[in-house]
């Protein structure tokens, strides 16, 4: 569950969301301060400017939060967010897929 949710607007109107969650387990056990793993997304007209919001979102949201680190996921295979992650001064650290098989249960 997210401590709280950013929600970016343009013209007074909601067109993407961040929600920030506080690593408790980092928290707990070495005293670290780390934002992670938080959902963002974008309605699909303000594609352009999401990598903007992101960035903003994410700064406001460890600025709130006071952490040490952030820790952030997406798709391996969504570069231009991978990019704007490593423009920000975040590096990959681990890459990974996910497999699913859909099974009918009769």
């Amino acid at each position: 569950m997210a401590e709280f949710v950013l929600v970016a607007e343009k013209s007074k109107r909601p067109v993407g969301f961040f929600t920030c969650k506080l690593n408790k387990e980092l928290l707990r056990y070495i005293k670290i301060k780390c934002l992670g793993r938080g959902l963002a997304a974008v309605l699909p007209e303000a594609r352009g400017a999401y990598i903007g919001l992101l960035k903003a979102t994410i700064y406001r949201g460890m600025n709130i939060m006071k952490v040490d680190i952030g820790e952030f996921d997406t798709q391996i295979y969504n570069y231009p967010v991978i990019k704007a992650y490593q423009r920000f001064g975040m590096e990959l650290v681990l890459a990974r897929y996910v497999f699913h098989k859909w099974i009918e249960l009769s």
